[in-house]
């Protein structure tokens, strides 16, 4: 007999397509094995797995393309012979590792669908009375459901019973599902669906432990729990009382949960079907299984039980339009695609009414044999049991993104969450805890635990009183050095005091503000030493501002009195200001200086921070904040008299802070640097060298910038012992270069994060040789020791470790708050609520950061960085990231514009890293094979260099305006590109199609995909996957993968 040709089934159309774009990806085979003891027929076990087959005609089908579309192919017999393998012959040490490999490697096998066989048992002797047999299926020819079916029919004929015809065979299936009546059926679910998932938030990305990237070979894991029974029972009663199934309250925790890890409160998740409802399918071998695209959401100011009932509605209405399948609704609603996610969903949650049955034969013992699991469909599986009054589950999770300690606190969570839920239903769930008590006291109590502090003698200081007591000490060492001046620390504070005394009788008393507009020079320095040492705040009036910038700042510090030079009075609005000019002096200098010094909790300094309204901020830091930040840090660094530090920034920017009083509270040398100096990488270099200096402070911009200097220059001899990154986010990456020419800490590179209301510095990670080659990302590392670092969601619960959230700061180095801004001091300074001093008080930076094991942290972006690309979040940081990965590039800037066809787009700033500077082609092939298509940035710009502000941050504001990256006409420019277009518009059914068009955004879908790589194969003797369309969806990108420039297919 012939073999008979069928329709497929919408659920294998999409299997078959998922095999074409990767052939060798065994997350679709099924696998199960039994362990049987006994004595074994083996003849008669191979004669009942035959008979078996031949009453499925499933089991007898393989599968072939005819112009882009899969067909069946049922063979009329089934000529396979299942192997028995002889373990025999190993020492019976052995067997046991021997069967382990076996199984490994039988079940991550791949199927062939187009030659079979597609059921494929296996049978292992270990002994006369051990045994262990196999069933491997791909997953096009079977479902969970079909194991029950295989089983019993397998028992029949083993025990000699005829195995009759079924009523139905699997096509029967297919030409329903395909039938018009049922089609017009699917029409008017559709529509149903059509209004559920209007306007769904594509899937968010799973906070993961390792980046996601095209070509990473899938793994498996799997972390199995119990729910105990005291528990379901509460959630069988929960239940009962909102009309609902026990899966129900666990799906809706489930999603509550997943909310929280995505900062997402709308979301859709898998939740798969049996699809055996048509009479006569129970037993029925096939795939009939569907999964429904459950939309949750939003989930804001929602009770639990609230939840429950909203779950219990979207729920129902899923199973009543369940005849759509997941696959015609991809078609039809087309969402956001990723190549390396499925659409809709990236997490399922599947109840199973209970443990499918063991295989039962006459005679023999029977247990099930574990196998490795295989890669699950999705990110994310959630399976539950029922039995013994609890529930069994299990996580399946994509191994290559998660590590199994992340699972094992996931499952924690899910069980924190289902027992708070169950007791408090009418809880908000945003109030619902998701930690472990053990969890909660780690993150809140044991990464916080402050440590005394060893006696340093400032206790109670001012900062001046610091570089009085080195005056006293060392009075003839060098304190200050300009270019052209030197100042010892006696001469420094006898000038400074001359300063003071004039402010004094200007009527400056503690936490008086006096404004100082001076010019990088020694004489910076004395002036700032003299407000402090006069009782007064210094605010930073950067000469080199401004004009307008300088009047605000004035205007807002109601400042009376300004430190500057008679060639500056020029700058200066006019404020009615009464003026302390250095270059005139007054008779009264000498004068001994009036009492009424300042105490620690006065004011030091204001510092401005850019508003959102346009108005500058004002920050109120006093002596004890920043005295302690120099003493809290001492152990890390042991900065001492023989450093050589620069005041590389403006004293405008808070980093001058660190620079130049962790100079002189040291007892070091501050070389105040010029502008040319500043400016020029060159110069900086030189100073350097010349100086000896031993600390350098610098923004990864400025330091990349300085890289590449010192690699011009052939790396000359340095005195540097400290390099301290800190003033915007550092990739480790980038610095391999210097780390290559100047080895691992010599100097030691450490990165330090912190913003100006908590007084400069934050905390500290000190780079190792594994970050170069970890993935990408700015590590942040562990709070300075006086501090308390907490990691938040948006209603201030604490977040597990490696989810996201707002970083919140507390203890002493938390200023008092912003200048005449009591409305925004309130709203970002906050009540400490996990403190146990009354009045404690956290800092809310708005800087989005995630735990890492042993209370590390990582910086992921600011909180509202984020943009909207084609509906997607996108955060450019994550873009910058790749992006730095490539050899070629040095540095880079990501930001959004506005592009008039697509409103939101993004624009990458690239600084090459040698003479042949990778083109915006190649840059945008690149991340093609590591980011989703919406992160693609749609513009890519050279530049020598980035440009920075005057505290040496990148100035994104100041980037040349961004022109999307498209050749002068979208016609084809090569052979290969004319055949592509013309392949493309007769499979599109277009008129023309341009060498840019995505494949997507022209109604591209995967079966147009699968006929558009036949195409090529034929025409042009290309081997083109599915796979390698979806991540090069241009002809430009597929013309130079065809002509050898783009990579692999």
């Amino acid at each position: 007999m012939e073999p008979f040709v069928c329709r497929t089934s919408y659920a294998q159309d999409r299997l078959w397509l998922l095999h074409q774009m990767a052939p060798d990806d065994p997350s679709y085979n099924l696998a199960w094995a039994f362990r049987i003891t006994g004595r074994l027929d083996t003849t008669a076990l191979v004669t009942a797995l035959s008979a078996v087959a031949g009453r499925h005609e499933a089991l007898r089908t393989t599968f072939r393309a005819v112009d882009g579309r899969p067909e069946q192919v049922v063979a009329p017999g089934w000529d396979f012979s299942p192997s028995v393998e002889d373990l025999t012959g190993y020492a019976p040490a052995d067997r046991e590792q021997v069967l382990r490999r076996r199984l490994r490697e039988a079940s991550r096998a791949v199927f062939d669908l187009e030659r079979g066989p597609l059921f494929e048992p296996r049978i292992f002797r270990l002994a006369e009375e051990d045994h262990v047999l196999l069933i491997r299926l791909h997953h096009i020819v079977s479902d969970g459901g079909s194991v029950a079916v295989l089983q019993g029919d397998l028992a029949a004929a083993y025990g000699g019973a005829a195995l009759r015809e079924p009523p139905l065979q699997y096509a029967d299936f297919a030409d329903w599902q395909r039938a018009p009546e049922q089609y017009e059926e699917q029409e008017r679910q559709l529509a149903r669906w059509r209004d559920h998932l209007a306007d769904a938030p594509p899937a968010p990305r799973l906070p993961a432990d390792r980046p996601r990237g095209k070509g990473t070979e899938p793994r498996a894991g799997r972390h199995e729990f119990q729910l105990p029974a005291e528990l379901v029972a509460r959630l069988r009663g929960l239940a009962r009382t909102e009309s609902a199934t026990l899966f129900m309250p666990m799906l809706a925790a489930f999603a509550a949960l997943l909310a929280r890890y995505t900062r997402q409160d709308d979301l859709v998740i898998g939740v798969p079907v049996a699809g055996r409802d048509r009479p006569g399918l129970e037993d029925v071998v096939g795939l009939f299984v569907n999964t429904l695209p459950v939309r949750v959401g939003p989930l804001a100011g929602l009770t639990f039980r609230q939840l429950l009932a909203h779950v219990r509605d979207m729920t129902l209405a899923g199973f009543d339009n369940a005849d759509v399948p997941l696959e015609r609704l991809v078609e039809e609603l087309r969402p956001a695609r990723d190549p390396d996610g499925p659409p809709f969903f990236r997490a399922m949650c599947v109840m199973h009414p209970a443990e499918p049955p063991v295989l039962s034969l006459p005679g023999l013992d029977i247990r099930r044999e574990p196998v490795d699991p295989l890669p699950p469909p999705c990110e994310l599986v959630l399976s539950l049991v029922p039995g013994g009054g609890g529930v069994r589950a299990r996580l399946d999770h994509a191994a290559e993104l998660f590590d199994d300690a992340r699972l094992v606190r996931m499952a924690g969570h899910f069980h924190t969450l289902l027992d708070a839920a169950s007791e408090r239903p009418d809880e908000p769930i945003s109030r619902l805890p998701i930690l472990t008590e053990a969890e909660h006291t780690q993150v809140v109590h044991a990464w916080n635990r402050v440590e005394p502090s060893a006696p340093s003698g400032a206790a109670g200081a001012c900062l001046h009183d610091l570089v009085a007591a080195w005056a006293v000490r060392t009075p003839d060492a060098e304190a200050v050095t300009d270019g052209t001046r030197r100042l010892t620390y006696a001469q420094l504070v006898e000038h400074a005091g001359r300063v003071a005394r004039r402010l004094r009788g200007s009527g400056v008393a503690p936490d008086t503000i006096v404004g100082v507009c001076l010019d990088r020079s020694a004489d910076l320095v004395v002036a700032l030493l003299g407000v402090l040492m006069a009782g007064g705040a210094y605010l930073p009036l950067d000469p080199a501002h401004p004009p307008e910038r300088l009047r605000l700042l004035l205007a807002d510090a109601e400042t009376k009195v300004v430190v500057t030079r008679s060639t500056l009075l020029g700058l200066l609005p006019e404020s009615g200001c009464e003026t302390v000019l250095l270059d005139r002096p007054d008779p009264a200098d000498t004068e001994p200086l009036p009492a009424g010094a300042p105490g620690p909790d006065h004011l030091a300094y204001v510092i401005h921070t850019s508003g959102s309204t346009g108005r500058p901020n004002g920050v109120l830091v006093t002596h004890a904040n920043a005295v302690r930040l120099l003493t809290s840090t001492r152990a890390w660094f042991g900065f001492g008299p023989d450093d050589v530090w620069t005041l590389f920034h403006s004293y405008a920017f808070d980093f001058s802070v660190w620079e130049l009083w962790g100079a002189l509270a040291h007892g070091g040398r501050v070389v105040v640097l010029s502008g040319d100096d500043v400016r020029e990488p060159e110069l900086l270099l030189d100073v350097v060298r010349r100086e000896g200096v031993t600390v350098l402070n610098q923004t990864p911009t400025a330091f990349l910038q300085l890289d590449r200097a010192d690699e011009a220059a052939g790396s000359p001899p340095l005195a540097l012992r400290e390099v301290i990154l800190g003033g915007e986010r550092c990739d480790p990456q980038t610095l391999r270069g210097w780390i290559a020419r100047r080895g691992h800490g010599r100097p030691r590179l450490s990165n330090m994060y912190g913003i100006t209301e908590t007084t400069v510095h934050v905390t500290r990670h000190l780079l190792e040789p594994a970050d170069l080659d970890g993935p990408p990302g700015s590590p942040i590392g562990v709070r300075i020791p006086d501090l308390r670092t907490y990691v938040l969601d948006e209603r201030m619960n604490p977040v597990p470790e490696g989810t996201p959230g707002e970083l919140f700061v507390g203890g002493p180095g938390v200023t008092r708050g912003y200048l005449g801004r009591p409305a925004l001091t309130a709203r970002r300074f906050l009540p400490d609520p996990y403190a146990s001093s009354p009045g404690a008080r956290l800092y809310r930076t708005g800087d989005l950061v995630r735990w890492r094991p042993g209370g590390r942290l990582e910086f992921l972006g600011r909180v509202d960085d984020q943009v909207m690309i084609r509906g997607h979040r996108v955060e450019p940081g994550e873009v910058e990231a790749a992006l730095r990965a490539h050899p070629g590039v040095r540095t880079c800037a990501v930001v959004p514009y506005q592009d008039a066809a697509d409103g939101c787009a993004l624009a990458a700033y690239a600084v090459p890293a040698g003479e042949d500077p990778p083109g915006p082609a190649e840059l945008r092939g690149f991340l093609a094979r590591r980011l989703p298509g919406h992160m693609i940035p749609g513009a890519f710009v050279a530049l020598d260099r980035l440009p920075r502000t005057a505290n040496g941050k990148v100035d994104r504001a100041a980037l040349p305006a961004a022109e999307v990256a498209t050749a002068p006409s979208d016609a084809p420019r090569s052979r290969a590109e004319a055949a592509l277009s013309d392949i493309w518009a007769d499979v599109l059914g277009l008129d023309e199609v341009g060498v840019h068009d995505d494949f997507l955004d022209l109604g591209g879908q995967s079966l147009l995909a699968v006929r558009i790589t036949n195409r090529v194969r034929d025409e042009l003797g290309f081997p083109l996957t599915v796979r390698g369309l979806f991540e090069h969806p241009t002809i430009e990108e597929l013309g130079r993968l065809i002509d050898g420039t783009g990579g692999e297919s």
